[in-house]
């Protein structure tokens, strides 16, 4: 038997005394070596590695965009680390990570430590390894929902400290739980590589039950079990396979599941947004976005009447985002609530933006949805995107909305698919049977609230002075029903940070929305009054609530010094003074809220933004301090 065609072994061991000889997405970071510059080489690591890779990805639910290989001289000892970092940055904690590493390993029986040898092993220099407790750690980092490491390398088996139990209730609970499983070619052993041109026992044994399996979904703990079995029946080693404490751990289970099954089990989902197809100049409107697996969830608790909405159906297996867009900066200001969200199975999406026209005439909105679909097996990302013509009435000399004209059935063809506005519905229902027009009822009037005096109109232009002046005005318009001129004063006054103002935006919608609906009679005259009462209670609860850190700076006008006041410039001083309090006071607010939202956040990206928030707003709070010194 040549020397080449031996059965070698994947690793060695320290003798203490002897000379050191060292070594929501499915992402597969797939290593393997035979190539060593410095260590014996193997002749089978490299085609273990990409047999195990093609099976995951051309039977199972991985995809080549989530493939990432190092092989031979690609995985050095840098370049395995920077890659297991890499992944702690992009992986996501609805995503799965498999990984595979095939290659020498090496046991330090002194200090009891497991490594796995890299290409650039420098023989004697143990800091040219990867330590087990090195992996532990950058898996402990890695945020997934399921992480299963498959180790085919010499004394593996260290990688494990203590086992425990597994428990064997239903697939789907261990799927949702998650879980970081390592599977070991050996015990604190040396393992062997197979013939030159085979397969080693272990990956042997791997490929045969990627390759046999015709079950639709495998739990990795039946997966373990067979490839024990195959193994240790006809060869000296023995892997091991269980869940890796101390990394995130929580019970449950990987699950293999082959494309088929896949792609039968991802969902023709639905998408159902709302984009006014008529706005008017410098009135917000409100545009929902919603997404979800199952289309009857759409419908529920929809905040605006059905027949506005639009739909159409989409496979899904995750959304990821939506974005709301305008190709004409000076035509529309956007401001969006949230944009990036997980779909769970039993729930909807919902993306809210608020849209405030700056120009008449017509423009375009521009959606755009992100999501992963299964096609022929595999995961594809796909953008779905819409376009809404919206029609920008201007605003009336007197401040009152302008009329709009009646949409055209072409304002709903977005992407190729025709949707029709309920109101045409309506008519076409009442042509075919013409008594049903008589039953039509004329649009409500708004009805004032009870009780109080119209407001004395010249008070409107009075200067306001203090927060009481502020709540006095605006509930004289609540009061009187005087909507439009309410939500002028809010933002003339309301601070654009306030918490306030989202509250006051989404008033200002309903208010849009139901005076919309009374001039084209597509409402309840009842509903409508409650609708109003409601807006007016809703008001009425924000004026109550304001505090003067809600309103812009400027939007109080303090009274001059009474006269023998002393320095008038001691007084401009104390103003000033009050004033970069109040501001440091909610600068400080900031401070700790982002400082909250970045001990929460896992995206990276995410922490690095709030890390520049906070730092700007640290220097603008010492700013301030320096200036109160």
């Amino acid at each position: 038997m040549s020397e080449e065609n031996k059965d070698k072994k994947r690793g060695f061991v320290l003798e203490p005394d002897e000379p050191v000889v060292r070594n929501g997405k499915n992402y597969l970071l797939v290593i393997g070596i035979d190539q060593y510059p410095e260590m014996p080489a193997l002749s089978n690591a490299v085609l273990d590695a990409r047999k195990i890779a093609s099976l995951l990805t051309d039977r199972y639910q991985f995809s080549e965009e989530a493939l990432f290989t190092l092989f031979d001289a690609e995985a050095s000892q840098d370049a395995i680390i920077s890659k297991l970092r890499e992944l702690a940055d992009i992986v996501t904690a609805e995503d799965t990570l498999l990984v595979y590493f095939a290659g020498h390993g090496e046991y330090d029986k002194k200090i009891d430590v497991g490594y796995w040898i890299p290409y650039d092993a420098k023989k004697g220099q143990i800091g040219s390894y990867i330590s087990f407790d090195l992996v532990s750690r950058l898996i402990r980092a890695i945020n997934t929902h399921h992480t299963f490491v498959l180790s085919d390398s010499c004394y593996s088996g260290s990688f494990f400290t203590t086992h425990r139990s597994i428990d064997s209730p239903v697939v789907a609970k261990l799927e949702a739980t998650p879980s970081r499983w390592l599977l070991t070619s050996g015990r604190k052993e040396a393992v062997s590589d197979g013939r030159e041109g085979g397969h080693s026992p272990f990956a042997q044994a791997v490929i045969k039950q990627l390759e046999r399996n015709q079950e639709p979904y495998l739990l990795v703990s039946e997966f373990v079990n067979k490839v024990v079995v195959s193994v240790g029946n006809n060869n000296e080693q023995v892997p091991i396979g269980a869940p890796i404490q101390d990394v995130g751990d929580e019970g449950g289970q990987f699950v293999f599941m082959l494309k088929s099954y896949v792609e039968a089990k991802s969902n023709f989902g639905g998408i159902l947004y709302f984009i006014p197809s008529q706005m008017t100049e410098g009135v917000r409107s409100k545009c929902i976005v919603r997404i979800t697996y199952d289309k009857e969830v759409l419908l529920k608790r929809l905040p605006i009447p059905r027949e506005e909405w639009q739909d159409r159906s989409v496979r899904i297996l995750r959304a990821k985002k939506a974005e709301l867009i305008s190709l004409d900066e000076e035509a529309f200001s956007i401001k969006s609530l949230n944009q990036t969200e997980f779909l769970e199975e039993d729930e909807h999406l919902e993306w809210t933006y608020y849209v405030l026209p700056k120009a008449s005439g017509t423009h375009l909105l521009i959606l755009t949805i992100s999501v992963a679909e299964a096609v022929k097996g595999k995961e594809r990302g796909r953008d779905i995107v819409l376009e809404q013509s919206v029609r920008v009435a201007p605003r009336a000399k007197d401040n009152t909305p302008a009329a709009l004209s009646a949409p055209s059935e072409e304002d709903f063809e977005i992407a190729g698919v025709v949707f029709q506005k309920y109101q045409a519905y309506e008519e076409e229902k009442m042509e075919a049977h013409p008594a049903a027009a008589s039953s039509r009822q004329p649009a409500p009037e708004v009805v004032p609230a009870p009780s109080g005096e119209k407001a004395d109109t010249k008070d409107t232009f009075k200067p306001l002075r203090t927060l009481e002046d502020v709540r006095t005005r605006l509930k004289d318009y609540i009061r009187e029903s005087e909507f439009e001129q309410a939500f002028e004063l809010f933002n003339q006054i309301i601070d654009d940070r306030s918490s306030r103002e989202n509250d006051i935006i989404m008033q200002q919608s309903q208010y849009s929305s139901i005076t919309k609906q009374m001039r084209n009679n597509l409402v309840d005259p009842n509903f409508a009054n409650v609708t109003l009462n409601r807006i007016r209670f809703a008001l009425s609860s924000i004026v109550d609530d304001l505090k003067e850190e809600d309103l812009k700076a400027g939007a109080l006008q303090p009274e001059a010094p009474p006269a023998g006041a002393g320095n008038g410039n001691a007084y401009l001083d104390e103003l000033e003074r009050q004033g970069l309090e109040e501001q440091a006071e909610i600068l400080a607010r900031k401070l700790n809220y982002f400082r909250a939202e970045r001990a929460k956040a896992y995206d990276a990206s995410q922490k690095f933004a709030l890390e520049e928030q906070i730092n700007e707003t640290e220097r603008q709070l010492q700013d301030i301090k320096n200036k109160l010194q």
